[in-house]
C-alpha cells in the first residue's frame, strides 16, 4: 500500500471542540458494532438482557475491532487511508446509534430522569471520570510511545520492529483503537474506550444478591479509587483490558456451569480475550494465567478440558505465533525469551530497560498510604482492608477465587512491574470477590464503611475539579493550547521546536514527548541503557547514521550534551526559558529550563560516541 508519513500529533488532530464531537461518536460507532456482535453471539452464553448489551458493548466492540485488524497490521496490510474508511464506518454506525438512543431519551424523558435521580453519586461519578476522559492527552506515558505507537501504525501500516525507539516495543494491539481515533482527527476516543468500560460495573454488581446500598458501595470503591481516575485519563489501553478480566473471573464464578451446551461459545471468547489481553500489554499474562487455569480447574467438572487445551492452541497459533516470527526474524528472539518481556532481551540494551521495567519490589504501605502528595494517584486506599471482615466460611467456600486473588499479588510483587498500577486487575477481583460474600457486620466494619462513603465524596468533589479543569481543554482551540502548556510535559519545547527543524528531516531530542515532534524524531533514552565503549552498542549508532540523524536537541537548566559531545556541530538556536516542567498532579513541584538545537554529524557515527 501506498504510505503517507505525518509526523506530530496537532497533525493528526482536528481543532476543539470537533475532535471530542468526532471521538464520541466514533465511541458510539464502537457500542453499535459491539451491540450486534452481542446480539448475535453473547446471547447464546447467558447475557441475554437487551439492556445488558449497552453496558458491555464498549468492551465487545473494542475487542472486536482489535480480532479485525491485528492481523492486518502484523502482516503490513493496512496503511492511513485505510484506517480512516474503518473509522468513517465508525461514524456512521455512531451516528445510527445516537439518533435511536436521542428517539429512546425523548420517549423514556421521564423513567430516565427517575433512574438517574436515583443512581445520583453514581451518575455523578461517571460524569466526573468522563471529563477526564474527554480531556486532550496530556499523561506523559501517552506522549511518549502510546500516541507514538498510534501514529507509528497508521504511517508505516504494521507495528514496529526497527530497533529504535525502545518505547515502541512496549505498545501493541491497544494502539489500535487510539490510530482508529487519530485517522479522522479524534484526540480523545482512546481515553473514552476506557472510561465506557467502566459501565460493565453497573449490570456486574447490581445482579448480585446483596443490600441495594451495598451494591452502589461496591462499584463506588472502584470507581473512586485514585488509580481508576489515574487510569481513565489517559488513552494508556490498561483499564479496559482489567475490566475485561473482571468479567471473565465474574462469569468463572456465577456462570460457567450453568449452560454446557453454550460452553464452546464461552470458552472460545474467555481465551481469544486472554490472548489479546497479553498483546495488548504484556503484564496482563499473569491475570491471563491465572485466570487460564481457573477455566481449566472449572473444564474438569463441565467436561470440556479438550477444548480449552484445543482453542488455546488455536488462538496462540493465530494471534501469537506470527508475532513470535516476526520477533525472530526481525531481532533474532527466542520462544523462551518472547514469554519473558515484550521486549528482544537478547538485543544489548533491552536487558538494561528490562531491568527498568522489572519489580524492585512495590512497597506494601505504598498501597494503601501514598509515599508523597505527588503519588497520591497511585494508592487503592483502605478498601483492601474490607479482606479482615469477611466471614471465614465464605472464604473456604470461595477458595478458589480467593486463591487466586492471592496468588496474583503474590506474583505481581515479585515478579511482576514495580507500578502499584499494574496490581488493579487482582484489586478488581478481590472488590468483586468480598462483594459476593458475607461480612462481619461490627463496629470497625461501619466505620470503615462510613469512612470509605466519605472517600468516595472527597474523590467526587476532588475529581470533578481537577477534570473540570483538564476538559475545558477540548471546548476550544485557544483553550487546549492552555491546557497543554499547562500540563502536558514537553509541549511548549516541541511547539518551538517544531517551528525550527524542517519536517522532513530526523532528529534525537532528549524530551519524552516525541509524539508531539513534526519530524521524525527518536529519544535519547537509548543512551540511558548503552555503553557506547561496548562493540555492541555499534547496532544502534549504525541505525542512527543510517537515518541520517541532522539535529540533536537538548533542554534543562544547563547544557548537558553527554554522550553525543563528539557528535555535535554547531549551535542552530539556543532559548532562554523555553519551557517549563509541567504534569497534572498539582502537588508536583516544576521548574522552568532552557533549550538548545544543535547540528548533528551523523557521518562521524559509530566513532564519536566512544568516551
Amino acid at each position: 500500500f501506498f504510505k503517507i508519513m505525518i509526523h506530530g500529533l496537532d497533525n493528526y488532530l482536528v481543532d476543539a471542540p470537533f475532535s471530542l464531537i468526532i471521538s464520541i461518536i466514533l465511541l458510539f460507532g464502537i457500542i453499535n458494532l459491539g451491540i450486534f456482535f452481542q446480539k448475535i453471539i453473547l446471547n447464546k452464553i447467558g447475557i441475554n438482557n437487551n439492556t445488558d448489551y449497552y453496558y458491555y458493548s464498549p468492551i465487545s466492540g473494542t475487542y472486536l475491532l482489535i480480532l479485525l485488524l491485528y492481523p492486518l497490521l502484523i502482516f503490513g496490510l493496512s496503511n492511513l487511508l485505510f484506517f480512516k474508511l474503518i473509522s468513517i464506518i465508525l461514524l456512521f454506525l455512531g451516528i445510527l446509534l445516537i439518533l435511536k438512543y436521542y428517539k429512546y431519551f425523548t420517549k423514556n424523558f421521564i423513567y430516565i430522569k427517575k433512574y438517574l435521580l436515583n443512581n445520583l453519586i453514581i451518575c455523578l461519578g461517571f460524569f466526573a471520570l468522563f471529563l477526564f476522559a474527554a480531556s486532550p492527552i496530556t499523561h506523559s506515558d501517552s506522549l511518549g510511545y502510546h500516541a507514538l505507537g498510534a501514529i507509528d501504525i497508521l504511517n508505516s501500516g504494521s507495528f514496529n520492529f526497527d530497533i529504535l525507539p525502545f518505547s515502541l516495543k512496549l505498545t501493541g494491539p491497544g494502539e489500535i483503537i487510539i490510530a482508529l481515533g487519530f485517522a479522522l482527527g479524534a484526540e480523545q476516543l482512546g481515553a473514552l474506550i476506557q472510561f465506557s468500560s467502566l459501565m460493565a460495573l453497573m449490570p456486574l454488581f447490581t445482579k448480585i444478591k446483596i443490600e441495594k446500598n451495598l451494591k452502589s458501595f461496591f462499584i463506588y470503591i472502584i470507581l473512586f479509587t485514585p488509580i481508576t481516575i489515574f487510569l481513565v485519563s489517559s488513552p494508556k489501553p490498561q483499564l479496559m483490558s482489567a475490566i475485561a478480566t473482571l468479567l471473565i473471573f465474574a462469569y468463572l464464578f456465577q456462570n460457567f456451569n450453568k449452560k454446557k451446551s453454550n460452553l464452546f461459545i464461552a470458552t472460545s471468547i474467555i481465551i481469544i480475550i486472554l490472548t489479546i489481553n497479553v498483546l495488548i500489554k504484556f503484564s496482563f499474562i499473569i491475570s491471563s494465567s491465572i485466570l487460564w487455569l481457573i477455566l481449566i480447574y472449572r473444564s474438569f467438572f463441565v467436561k470440556n478440558f479438550l477444548q480449552v487445551i484445543s482453542i488455546t492452541i488455536i488462538s496462540f497459533i493465530i494471534f501469537v505465533f506470527p508475532l513470535f516470527i516476526l520477533k525472530h526474524i526481525n531481532f533474532d528472539t527466542n520462544i523462551l525469551q518472547f514469554f519473558i518481556s515484550p521486549l528482544p532481551l537478547n538485543i544489548y540494551g533491552y536487558d538494561m530497560l528490562q531491568n527498568l521495567v522489572s519489580p524492585n519490589y512495590a512497597s506494601i504501605f505504598s498501597l494503601f498510604v501514598p509515599e508523597s502528595l505527588g503519588h497520591i494517584s497511585t494508592i487503592y486506599g483502605p478498601s483492601l482492608l474490607l479482606i479482615f471482615f469477611i466471614k471465614i466460611q465464605s472464604v473456604k467456600k470461595n477458595k478458589i477465587f480467593f486463591s487466586a486473588v492471592l496468588i496474583f499479588f503474590i506474583i505481581h510483587y515479585n515478579i511482576g512491574s514495580n507500578l502499584n498500577r499494574f496490581f488493579y486487575e487482582g484489586y478488581i477481583w478481590f472488590i468483586y470477590l468480598i462483594s459476593n460474600n458475607n461480612f462481619k457486620n461490627n463496629i470497625l466494619f461501619k466505620f470503615l464503611f462510613k469512612y470509605l462513603k466519605l472517600q468516595t465524596i472527597l474523590l467526587l468533589i476532588i475529581a470533578s475539579s481537577l477534570g473540570s479543569q483538564l476538559f475545558v481543554g477540548s471546548l476550544t482551540q485557544n483553550m487546549h493550547d492552555k491546557v497543554m502548556k499547562h500540563n502536558a510535559n514537553g509541549y511548549i519545547l516541541n511547539k518551538w521546536v517544531n517551528t525550527i527543524i524542517p519536517d522532513d528531516d530526523v532528529a534525537i531530542t532528549f524530551s519524552r514527548s516525541v509524539s508531539l515532534n513534526t519530524f521524525k524524531a527518536y529519544f535519547s533514552d537509548f543512551t540511558w541503557y548503552v555503553d557506547f565503549n561496548d562493540e555492541r552498542s555499534k547496532i544502534y549508532a549504525d541505525f542512527l547514521k543510517s537515518k541520517k540523524v541532522k539535529w540533536i536537541i537538548f533542554y534543562g537548566k544547563k547544557l548537558n550534551t553527554k554522550p553525543f559531545e563528539k557528535c555535535i556541530g554547531e549551535e542552530r538556536v539556543f532559548e532562554k526559558n523555553v519551557g517549563r516542567k509541567v504534569g497534572r498532579n498539582p502537588f508536583n513541584k516544576f521548574y522552568k529550563y532552557h533549550g538548545w538545537i544543535y547540528e548533528f554529524k551523523y557521518d562521524l557515527l559509530p566513532d564519536c560516541l566512544v568516551r
